[in-house]
């Protein structure tokens, strides 16, 4: 018996299934995955789609019930909403909203400890600069840059260079007693 040309492998089923799950954990639509699966595999996108809905989707229903729990702790960690507890009856709360209260609960954790992360990385990076701002400001100190006892000591090398120029300019210095000044 001869084999179909457009028969579907088992690694190809599992490379549809990877990549469809993936875009489902990112919030990609599985209609950008069938196009990704189509170029990889050298097959159009609808075949992928057929594939993914008549065969392969029913093998991977935990999986995708998983990756959809990924995707909403992740758009939970980044985006918290208020908790607000509702009643089902009077002296009870509904148990599955109270697993959606610890869900929240984890993301703004997860979050809390990020922003914690992120801003002990910050004060590090202002010490750092801090420190260096402290070192250039010494470097200057020590070069003489910058304060008043440098502008007296500018003031004093022009006063010097005016009054050279002006010997130069009567004769009192020669050009040998430049050259031997400058080597």
């Amino acid at each position: 018996m001869n084999e179909r040309k457009d028969c579907w492998k088992p690694q190809e089923d599992s490379l549809l299934a990877e990549v469809i799950l993936e875009h489902i954990r990112s919030g990609s639509t599985q209609l950008a995955a069938f196009e990704e699966v189509g170029e990889r595999l050298a097959r159009t996108a609808a075949a992928c789609g057929f594939r993914w809905n008549a065969v392969v989707r029913h093998s991977y229903l935990a999986a995708i019930k998983q990756a959809k729990l990924d995707r909403k702790a992740m758009k939970q960690a980044k985006h918290p909403r208020p908790i607000r507890l509702a009643r089902t009856q009077p002296g009870g709360w509904s148990l599955e909203r109270a697993d959606t209260v610890i869900e929240q609960i984890r993301a703004y954790l997860i979050r809390s400890d990020e922003l914690a992360r992120q801003l002990k990385e910050m004060e590090d990076e202002l010490d750092a600069k801090n420190r260096r701002i402290h070192e250039l400001e010494e470097q200057l100190l020590l070069a003489g840059t910058g304060g008043p006892a440098d502008s007296t000591l500018t003031e004093d090398f022009k006063k010097m260079l005016k009054l050279l120029e002006r010997a130069r300019l009567s004769g009192l210095l020669t050009d040998n007693f430049e050259q031997s000044q400058i080597s």
